[in-house]
């Protein structure tokens, strides 16, 4: 299925085409009576012409400023939706935040000793469920934008570092799974947002001025789909849904931990893949510029191609990390100066054009306050944040 962002650019297309296309006709009537010097009547006749293609022109562009002047008023005049006020008795307190997908909370060391052992056993088996274990270990080096400007015989390589095991989400978060945290009143709650974003909280929303992810409409996803990467979304508005389900982003060497599976051959000397798969690019197992698909597919579309139970790792969007754009290069002289702070970028996305663009090693950058059509993210979860602390001796 293709994306409604897809579409949607589309139509904008199609829409610049009508207008320039009009504008040429125009200039091509006015050519014409200059050069032609046609009858009297002829003149009459391409006049009107012209006259209705200038009123088309002027309609369509009148329209255009009016909706986004109603889009404008919208995002502070739309009623904002009333969250469901929590349950006051602890079981169903817990359902709740089972179908919320907020397992990991319970599971926290404070909150799991007041389970019931069903409520334990039910919210490990989501968690085993929903999110793959990642062991820890060594991450190689990672390349990104920059160096492909770089014309030194000796590229920058970055980012020798070690990770501790974590778990991973399967899936991108997709859209029905962030309607919950809207609908929770994840956009007024502002204890979960980071404090240098929460002036701008009120401009994040969808096209009508309702709270949400910027291509929604009406407070909601457009219909069919619920099940693909929720996208349209800034990097705080990913921590914010993150700190809601009691997850977090990944760091970026998590993310590359989980798709290249690294292995260390010898000291200094790491073996690691291109793609999960292996080193070559297989358009039946990614979904980038090329392959069949042409747009955002649902999360489990290449179910049965998954590597180590992680699904679309890289491709179909691109992925929100933890870290910012460039992170730990190696020595002075690749230190990145950026005029914008930027967050780092994984995967690749459905309209990415170069293959090497979409490898494990490839770390892109995007403002964090950026809600494109092609980025969206996956969370992540420590194995230590889980841990049951030792019992004090007594």
């Amino acid at each position: 299925m293709k994306s409604t962002a897809s579409f949607a650019r589309l139509r904008r297309m199609g829409r610049s085409l009508l207008v320039w296309g009009t504008a040429i006709t125009i200039a091509c009537l006015l050519a014409l009576l200059i050069w032609a010097r046609p009858r009297p009547d002829m003149i009459l006749y391409c006049g009107a012409a012209g006259l209705i293609a200038s009123v088309l022109v002027i309609s369509r562009v009148w329209a255009r400023r009016k909706r986004l002047a109603a889009r404008a008023a919208g995002a502070n005049t739309a009623p904002r939706p009333k969250p469901t006020p929590p349950p006051s008795d602890t079981k169903t307190l817990v359902a709740q935040m089972l179908k919320q997908g907020r397992y990991a909370l319970l599971l926290r060391p404070e909150i799991r000793p007041n389970l019931s052992e069903d409520q334990l056993v039910q919210a490990l088996e989501t968690l085993m469920n929903e999110m793959a274990a990642v062991t820890g270990g060594a991450v190689g080096p990672y390349h990104n934008a920059t160096d492909l400007a770089c014309d030194d015989d000796d590229p920058p390589q970055r980012g020798w570092s070690n990770v501790a095991p974590f778990y991973l989400d399967r899936c991108t978060v997709t859209n029905q799974q962030y309607a919950l945290f809207v609908a929770a009143g994840g956009y007024d709650s502002y204890e979960l947002w980071m404090p240098e974003v929460v002036p701008a909280i009120p401009s994040l929303v969808d096209r009508d001025g309702y709270p949400g992810p910027r291509h929604w409409s009406g407070g909601t996803f457009l219909p069919g789909t619920e099940h693909e990467p929720v996208v349209g979304v800034c990097w705080y508005e990913a921590a914010a849904y993150a700190r809601w389900v009691g997850k977090r982003l990944p760091t970026d060497a998590e993310w590359q931990k989980a798709g290249s599976c690294p292995v260390m051959v010898a000291p200094g000397q790491m073996v690691d893949r291109r793609f999960p798969w292996g080193d070559a690019v297989d358009r039946t197992r990614i979904n980038i510029w090329g392959s069949e698909p042409g747009g955002i597919v649902a999360v489990g579309h290449y179910a049965q191609r998954s590597i180590g139970g992680i699904q679309q790792l890289v491709g179909n969007v691109w992925e929100w990390v933890a870290d910012d754009f460039g992170l730990e290069p190696r020595g002075p002289r690749n230190k990145i100066q950026l005029p914008t702070p930027m967050k780092a970028i994984r995967g690749g996305a459905f309209d990415t054009y170069f293959d090497n663009q979409a490898t494990c090693q490839f770390q892109s950058g995007e403002n964090p306050m950026s809600r494109r059509h092609n980025i969206g993210f996956r969370l992540a979860l420590s194995v230590r944040d889980l841990e049951m602390p030792p019992p004090q001796e007594e």
